[in-house]
């Protein structure tokens, strides 16, 4: 039973803009330096996502066991240290006031800083088991379409031939084996786009419909 709910839970992923620096001491000297800087980091932490993360992780696991499949990717501390909100160019174009790509200068070190936090051995490493995670399941549904779309969904097919006594059908394979039961005639020519059409979701759940591919199962 474990085994089945980690194949068909998650995975979880978590990701973050960066570990911000927090100092809990200013560098100036000073007891009031030291308040102001401590008051602002206090404010800084509730921000944070790593308590969040912490959680998430401990609920990862029972046992020792994994429960399903977490990862997180934080951005490293480089990504960190830059200032969401300052949006900086290069001093030469803000000096002559025709800065034609405002905040390249942030860009550029979100890039450097990004780039250096992905070639780190373990961060390739969790988005290599991630991607295959992601591969796995993408399989798994693809097996059976009409069941997968039942379940992310909660969807079904309402036949409207007039007079059809059997309207509603939970899966879109039942609905085609309806069609091709009670209505040969439109089976035979317009299976999928009938399928489209009849499909409804419950609720206020409006997710784009499937592709209209024959099912295999």
């Amino acid at each position: 039973m474990e085994a089945r709910a980690r194949t068909c839970m998650g995975p979880f992923i978590s990701i973050g803009t960066g570990i911000p620096p927090i100092d809990f001491f200013s560098k100036k000297k000073g007891n009031f330096n030291n308040a102001v800087t401590t008051l602002q980091a206090a404010l800084r932490l509730p921000s944070r996502s790593v308590g969040v993360h912490r959680k998430r992780e401990r609920l990862s696991m029972h046992d020792n066991k994994e429960r399903f499949s977490y990862f997180r990717f934080d951005g490293g501390e480089r990504d960190g240290e830059i200032a969401l909100d300052k949006w900086k160019g290069h001093q030469f174009t803000r000096l002559t006031g025709k800065d034609k790509n405002p905040g390249c200068m942030t860009l550029e070190k979100m890039y450097v800083a990004t780039a250096a936090y992905l070639a780190e051995p373990k961060v390739q490493q969790d988005l290599t088991e991630c991607a295959r995670i992601l591969v796995r399941r993408r399989q798994l549904r693809m097996r059976n379409g009409s069941e997968w779309d039942r379940y992310a969904s909660f969807s079904y097919n309402d036949c409207n031939v007039e007079g059809c006594a059997r309207q509603r059908s939970n899966k879109a394979q039942d609905f085609r084996e309806h069609l091709r039961k009670f209505h040969q005639k439109i089976a035979d020519h317009e299976m999928e786009r009938r399928v489209l059409e009849c499909r409804r979701v419950h609720g206020f759940y409006r997710p784009n419909p499937p592709d209209a591919t024959p099912s295999a199962g």
